[in-house]
């Protein structure tokens, strides 16, 4: 029979497990694919859409922002609750989109999922070459949306452009470039405010080990940190004169307690388990704790901040996000695949030891 200080050591496999039946038998009960809310009016593909042709055409940001967010939209006939400012989203994106253009913007948002993977190629060094290739891979699937013609709808999306940042910056930090995590996070933040988890979770565990180096990273993010804030702060005035009276408010809170069932909506905003959502949500509902699992007992000094990263999303969401806010996984998905680095790396370190068990004594 196991010790039980054995058995206490393999919780995460144990939790794992639980969750994967959990999620199944969520899932099998009732669909993850639902309507949006009538509440909610419209797909905010065709809203960022709109407010980004307005743009194009000569209009300021809060402007196109304004009169797109208070147009009523089929199906429900209603606008956007724009008495809240966390329905406004930040400027910077819509300004990025509408001055580059069509063409660039996408090749933009592929060029940064490139840099992004090659990061984690760099941050592999040192590993056996099937486990370099094999990160980068995994890694890979989840910024597909990121290539030409595929999701396009992805390109006009705050989180997309904030998931991708930070891989890149992750990816950066994780590779020793500290001055382009921190560029690339601080680009996050400023696109959209979920990506300000990261750098307070960096804050508490950075990429320097100890000492000075680690001071005065620390230091460094809670600076990208006061500029994320201070950048929502501008916009949250400027949004406060915007708001009029008869704007209609938010029905419900933030703080959903959506739970595990929320986890795993989010979680299938990931190119390859997207397909899954209508027909076969079972299937990532099934591995999503295994792959979590995996990822929490990776020991890969240099990947570990940024899997403490996606576990804070996992913990986030849990407790914040309605039904309808399924897009913010588009801010974690594309660090999914460091659960499969770190069973490559598993596997690696076995076959390295087993291999040395093996090996003759020297005569």
């Amino acid at each position: 029979m196991p010790a039980p200080s054995r058995l206490i050591g393999q919780w995460p496999w144990l939790l794992a497990a639980l969750l994967s039946v959990w999620g199944i038998v969520l899932v099998l009960q009732e669909p993850l694919l639902e309507p949006a809310p009538a509440a909610e009016g419209g797909l905010d593909f065709e809203l960022y859409r709109a407010i980004i042709e307005r743009m194009r055409t000569g209009a300021g940001y809060y402007e196109a922002a304004a009169a797109e967010l208070r147009r009523p939209r089929e199906p429900a006939g209603l606008s956007y609750p724009t008495a809240s400012v966390f329905n406004w989203r930040l400027p910077t994106l819509a300004w990025l989109l509408s001055t580059l253009p069509r063409d660039a913007s996408r090749w933009l948002l592929a060029g940064l999922a490139a840099a992004a993977l090659g990061c984690w190629w760099r941050a592999g060094v040192g590993q056996p070459r099937l486990v370099q290739i094999g990160t980068v891979a995994a890694l890979a699937t989840g910024l597909l949306h990121c290539l030409p013609g595929f999701l396009d709808d992805a390109l006009v999306v705050h989180e997309t452009w904030a998931g991708v940042l930070l891989a890149l910056g992750l990816g950066a930090g994780a590779a020793g470039q500290r001055r382009l995590a921190m560029v690339a996070i601080l680009a996050a933040g400023l696109i959209r405010e979920l990506a300000w988890l990261a750098p307070a979770v960096l804050l508490v565990m950075p990429f320097a080990d100890a000492g000075p180096s680690a001071r005065r990273e620390r230091f460094a993010w809670a600076l990208v940190l006061l500029l994320c804030l201070a950048a929502w702060t501008g916009h949250v005035l400027h949004v406060q004169q915007l708001i009029l009276p008869t704007d209609r408010a938010h029905q419900g809170s933030w703080i959903a307690l959506g739970g595990w069932r929320f986890v795993l909506k989010t979680a299938h905003m990931h190119p390859l388990a997207l397909p899954l959502l209508p027909t076969a949500p079972w299937v990532l509902a099934a591995l999503l704790p295994w792959l979590l699992a995996l990822t929490l007992r990776w020991y890969e000094p240099r990947g570990r901040p940024a899997c403490w990263v996606l576990l804070a999303y996992v913990a986030a969401y849990l407790v914040v996000g309605q039904p309808f806010n399924f897009l913010w996984g588009l801010v974690y998905v594309p660090l999914l695949g460091l659960g499969v680095a770190a069973l490559l790396e598993r596997i690696a370190s076995r076959s390295a030891a087993a291999g040395l068990e093996r090996r003759p004594e020297a005569r």
